[in-house]
């Protein structure tokens, strides 16, 4: 099925593929606002760049195991989209593919895949967990950005870092263990995550890096404790965290970047150990309740 052959046919509500069909390309079905049902042919090899963005009534989809890749954007806010089961032949979650999805509330993935690329499911307001397999080696920029009702992850991934805003303004999101593969929590990465209470690290962990704002307003934030790897922690990376009390930095740790601990306005025991060098501009500012 070739670009744009159904591109924008706002009438139409059902489409039925003969199992000949192995290709459709990009934006075939794009902005068919009234496509409610779709059968697929059997045969079905990749699905092109927008090929059913803004189909906006459609509702549910299967992919048959034929299916081997998923273009960009593909289902770019089909906003009535439920649920959806990824086939093993499926190696990668592009760029955007099911963004802005808000009534995804079930997604299957499969342990063949390795990489959930930019903003993979950001957005999908409705998705409340998720399991990455172990197989994963790349979670990109967003991937899970704003799913405001996500509250359960089980991040059974190696990647070796937690990319910029991958879960940031998750606020339902509670508690999260970081994997031990993961060596640098990237910028913006947890922030906004109004629910997070604990945030816990294997004995195993190799983090060494914790970058700029990674948790900034978490402000629920009640229990951190870092693990040994630990070297710097960056800018405003626990910034406006209110309901933080405590802070122990391990012996490890040698930076303290400006602003890491700004206004956390209920902290009130720091250990800061001979291990620092630098402490940076800010970095406990406007932190009335701290005694000692």
């Amino acid at each position: 099925i070739c670009s744009k052959t159904f591109y924008c046919c706002p009438l139409l509500t059902e489409v039925t593929m003969t199992n000949s069909v192995i290709s459709i390309e990009n934006y075939a079905f794009c902005g068919c606002s009234s496509l409610t049902n779709i059968n697929i042919s059997n045969s079905l090899e990749s699905i092109g760049d927008y090929s059913f963005s803004k189909c906006t009534l459609l509702n549910q989809i299967t992919l048959p195991s034929s299916v081997k890749s998923i273009g960009i954007y593909a289902f770019l806010e089909c906003s009535s989209l439920k649920s959806i089961s990824i086939p093993d032949s499926v190696t990668s979650i592009k760029c955007g593919v099911f963004m802005k999805c808000t009534s995804l509330t079930e997604i299957s993935i499969p342990s063949s895949l390795t990489s959930i690329e930019y903003d993979a499911f950001n957005s999908c307001s409705s998705l409340n967990n998720i399991t990455i397999p172990s197989s994963v080696k790349v979670i990109n920029n967003g991937a899970f950005c704003n799913c405001s009702l996500l509250s359960q992850i089980n991040n059974n991934s190696t990647v070796d870092c937690i990319n910029r805003n991958v879960f940031a303004d998750c606020k339902s999101l509670k508690q999260i263990l970081i994997p031990p593969s993961v060596t640098f929590l990237d910028e913006l990465s947890f922030s906004g995550c109004l629910s997070l209470t604990k945030v816990s690290f294997t004995k195993d962990s190799k983090l060494n890096l914790i970058g700029n704002s990674v948790f900034y307003n978490c402000s629920s934030l009640i229990d951190i404790q870092f693990p040994h790897s630990l070297k710097s922690i960056g800018p405003c990376a626990f910034s406006c965290c209110s309901s933080l009390q405590k802070i122990i930095i391990p012996s490890s740790v040698t930076f303290i970047h400006g602003n890491a601990f700004y206004n956390m306005a209920s902290l009130n025991q720091l250990s800061i150990p001979s291990s620092v060098k630098v402490i940076g501009r800010n970095a406990f500012g406007e932190c009335p309740s701290l005694e000692k």
